[in-house]
């Protein structure tokens, strides 16, 4: 009874202790959640280790270049009243061993370790395409908290004027209509600020799913938008090196990697195909030991060879050559040869179609590298206008702010309406939200580059000076 409590006791703790592993967690990149979701990943984890496995089995898959063992082993003791007991024993081991086959099992070899590979290489596709769904949820999040903050400043700076302007109405300073329309203005704002608020929440229950964590789990985000400041001190703009930036993109895309396998896997088969009157040859060899007692003394050999042409649809050809020796002595030999004839001109179209096939394979490539060069120049693209709108948007964020503490002057001489005032502080608000947007666009555009290029995280501008 003992031992049994303390086993309740110890998964009470250990219930206790995973329900609170990520209570809270705090993250300071959008990379670093995206690595930290792929290894809290139950399915990349087993995926992984599947993929090893099968790349193993088809590494070390050398069974159908082995020989195969046959063994049996007879006795047989008779009693005759007519005449003397008889007393049989025998035991033979054979041997089966293909000698040559046209390079189809190699071939075969060959293509189970590229499959492997390439399910290698689809794995990791899934991984990045993965990693740059968490960094754009990531970045949505980080997105709305500061648009929050902005919203919620301005509602603070609005809701200080609503006492003054009241006040005003009531001692016949200003008209009723203008502090009922402020007041709609204001409502208006208090409505976008909780509804920034519940798409927050929206935004990180979708963040704690993809990362395979509890919905109540507190998620932190302790990186600011200044980050976004070592990309636009020093600008780096892409499009000037995008052929360079391109060839290393064709080097690292899994994509171009598995068209290429896959061309080069037609081009064997074809090959292959092409090769229709290379033979296969066997060998079967047995040795086989006799007697009426042990030990057994009387060995008798045998060896034979199998020559047949299994590629030859119209004409397929069997030959056989067969030695047996007994007692040292050559006592058997043994020739076989069979010829049919197969009417079959399916073979011709066949070869046709594998070339047809091939040269398919090898248009769509192109086909496909021009949608890639297309999407990849959008995202260098989408990276230089972020540099150029950020730089623009600052400096229009300083007129407009200027531009505030004169209208703020304004106001108290009674030179502008404090709706008008509002609506001022209002346009400010949006300005700044279209800024953080595009800060957040260039870091998330960033990481997206670093992972398509094979960039160490946060080397994209030290990565691509070396190409100027």
């Amino acid at each position: 009874m003992r031992n049994k409590g303390k086993f309740f006791v110890f998964i009470f703790i250990f219930s206790l202790k995973a329900s609170f592993s990520y209570s809270q967690i705090c993250f300071s990149n959008g990379m670093q959640a995206a690595d930290f979701a792929v290894k809290n990943s139950v399915l990349f984890q087993l995926q992984e280790e599947n993929i090893a496995l099968a790349m193993k089995s088809a590494k070390y898959d050398l069974v159908q270049f082995l020989p195969s063992f046959d063994f049996s082993w007879s006795e047989d003791d008779g009693v005759n009243f007519d005449s003397l007991d008889s007393s049989s024993k025998s035991f033979s081991i054979g041997l089966n061993q293909i000698l040559f086959d046209g390079g189809k099992r190699l071939l075969s070899y060959e293509m189970n370790r590229t499959d492997a590979y390439y399910s290698k290489l689809s794995y990791q596709q899934n991984v990045l395409s993965f990693k740059m769904q968490i960094i754009s949820l990531y970045y949505q999040c980080l997105l709305q908290k500061e648009l929050i903050k902005i919203k919620e400043e301005l509602e603070s700076n609005a809701k200080s004027q609503i006492e003054v302007l009241k006040t005003e109405y009531e001692i016949g300073r200003a008209l009723e209509n203008d502090y009922l329309e402020y007041l709609i203005s204001y409502k208006q704002l208090q409505n976008e600020t909780k509804k920034a608020r519940r798409e927050l929440d929206s935004c990180l229950r979708q963040f704690n799913v993809a990362l395979n964590l509890p919905v109540e789990c507190k998620v932190e985000f302790s990186e600011t938008l200044s980050a976004y400041d070592e990309c636009v001190t020093e600008p780096v703009f892409l499009e000037k090196i995008i052929d360079k930036l391109w060839a290393r993109f064709c080097l690292n895309n899994i994509d171009i990697k598995k068209e290429n396998l896959a061309i080069e896997y037609a081009k064997k088969q074809k090959n292959y195909s092409e090769k229709f009157y290379l033979p296969e040859i066997y060998m079967n060899a047995n040795v086989s030991l006799n007697g009426k007692d042990y030990p057994l003394t009387e060995p008798n050999y045998s060896i034979k060879f199998n020559v047949n042409f299994p590629n030859a649809k119209v004409l397929p050809v069997n030959y056989s050559n067969g030695y047996s020796i007994s007692k040292n002595e050559l006592s058997g030999l043994n020739n076989n040869a069979s010829l049919s004839l197969k009417p079959d001109v399916k073979s011709v179209y066949e070869r046709k179609n594998s070339e047809i096939s091939l040269q398919m394979q090898v248009e769509q490539k192109k086909e496909n590298m021009n949608s890639l060069y297309e999407s990849f120049f959008n995202q260098i693209t989408s990276y230089d206008d972020s540099l150029d709108s950020i730089q623009l948007l600052k400096e229009t964020l300083e007129i407009q702010e200027r531009r505030l503490e004169i209208s703020e002057q304004q106001l108290n001489v009674g030179k502008m309406t404090r709706i008008d005032f509002l609506q001022e502080m209002t346009d400010l608000a949006t300005k700044k939200i279209e800024l953080i947007s595009s800060q957040v666009a260039l870091l998330q555009s960033k990481y997206k580059l670093e992972i398509l290029l094979n960039i160490p995280f946060g080397g994209l501008e030290n990565a691509c000076k070396k190409y100027y």
